[in-house]
C-alpha cells in the first residue's frame, strides 16, 4: 500500500489511492505483446482517462478538467444507457478529442463571439458533437447543497473542498473506466464464442453484470461491496464477478474453481488476487489495453456537506 501510495504521489496528491489486491495483481499479469506496442492515444472510450487528470500539473489547467466533467458527466451518461449500439458508439472519444472537451478548446472554438467564452458557460457554446444542441438550452451546472452553481474556482487548492472533491471525481472516473473495460472484454469473450447476442443466456448475463458496479449516472456515495469490511459481503462480490471472470481465462485455464464464499483469510485474499490476475489478462487479450487498477473509496462525508451527490 505505502509503495502504491508513493508511486501515485509522484503524480498528483489527490490520486486515490489503489487497492493492493488489484495492485499487486495488475503488476503480476502477463501481458500480450500485442498490448505493449498499441498507440494509446488512438483509443476510444466512454470516459476520459484518469491520467488526464493527475497528469494537468497546474490548478490552472486542472480547473477546467474537473468542473467541465462534473458538468458533462449525467447527461453523458444518461445518453450512453439509454441509447443504441450506434448512438454509444459516437460516445466513445480519442484521447485527443477527450482533451479538447475537458480543457474547454472545443467551446472556445464555436464560441460567439469566440472573445466571449467563459468557463461557467461553457455549454452555451456547445458544437454539438458532444450534445447535439439537445441540452444547449440548460444549464448543466450542478448545484451545491444552498442552492448556488458550481464554480471552476472551486477547483483552485485554496478553496477547502477541493482536494476532496478531486480526489473523489479521480475515484469515480477510475470505477467507470473499470465498469467500461469490464462490459466491453465480456462482450468480446461472448463474440469468440458466436453467441445469439439476443439469446436469453447472454440477455440474462448482460442483466446480470449491471447490478455488478453500479448505474453509470450515479455516484458512489458508501463504502462499495467489494471493499466492505465484512468478508462475507466482500466474498458475495467476488463471487459474482468470477461468474464472468472464470470464463475468461487465457493463460490460467482451471484455477478459479473455489467457492470462495466458503474461504477464509489469507485463503480468500489469495483467491481474489488469482482472479484479477486472470480479469486483467483477459481484458488486456482482447481489448489491447493496459487495464485500470480499482482504487480505495475515499469517502464522501466533506463532499456531501457541500455537493448534492
Amino acid at each position: 500500500m505505502q509503495q502504491a501510495r508513493q508511486e501515485y504521489d509522484k503524480v498528483q496528491p489527490f490520486a486515490p489511492v489503489p487497492l493492493p489486491a488489484w495492485y499487486h495483481a495488475w503488476r503480476q499479469m502477463e501481458y500480450p505483446a500485442t498490448v505493449m506496442g498499441q498507440n494509446r492515444t488512438k483509443f476510444r472510450t466512454a470516459v476520459p482517462p484518469p491520467f488526464f487528470f493527475f497528469n494537468a500539473a497546474t490548478p490552472q489547467k486542472q480547473r477546467p478538467y474537473f468542473y467541465i466533467w462534473l458538468c458533462i458527466r449525467e447527461e453523458l451518461a444518461h445518453r450512453w444507457v439509454n441509447g443504441n449500439p450506434l448512438q454509444r458508439d459516437q460516445l466513445l472519444l480519442t484521447h485527443a478529442r477527450w482533451r479538447e472537451v475537458l480543457s474547454g478548446e472545443i467551446f472556445k472554438k464555436n464560441a460567439s463571439p469566440t472573445d466571449s467564452f467563459k468557463l461557467e458557460t461553457f455549454w452555451r457554446s456547445d458544437p454539438g458533437f458532444i450534445f447535439q444542441n439537445a441540452v444547449k438550452a440548460r444549464d448543466l451546472t450542478p448545484l451545491l447543497v444552498d442552492g448556488t452553481p458550481l464554480l471552476p474556482q472551486t477547483f483552485e487548492d485554496s478553496h477547502p473542498v477541493a482536494f476532496a472533491l478531486k480526489q473523489f471525481l479521480c475515484y469515480d472516473i477510475s470505477v467507470a473506466h473499470i465498469q467500461h473495460q469490464f462490459e466491453q472484454a465480456d462482450d468480446a469473450f461472448l463474440a469468440l464464442k458466436k453467441l445469439n447476442p439476443n439469446s436469453p443466456e447472454v440477455i440474462f448475463r448482460k442483466n446480470r453484470r449491471e447490478a455488478l458496479f453500479k448505474k453509470p449516472t450515479q455516484f458512489i456515495d458508501q463504502t462499495p461491496a467489494w471493499e466492505s469490511p465484512d468478508l462475507p459481503v466482500r466474498a458475495a462480490w467476488h463471487e459474482q464477478f468470477r461468474f464472468f471472470v472464470k470464463d475468461w481465462q487465457i493463460n490460467r485455464p482451471g484455477c478459479l474453481e473455489k467457492d470462495m464464499s466458503l474461504l477464509e483469510e489469507p485463503a480468500f485474499s489469495q483467491e481474489v488476487q488469482t482472479m484479477l490476475i486472470v480479469y486483467f489478462e483477459g481484458v488486456a487479450h482482447v481489448l489491447k489495453k493496459v487495464p485500470t487498477t480499482m482504487c480505495t473509496f475515499p469517502g464522501t462525508d466533506d463532499i456531501e456537506m457541500f455537493l448534492t451527490l
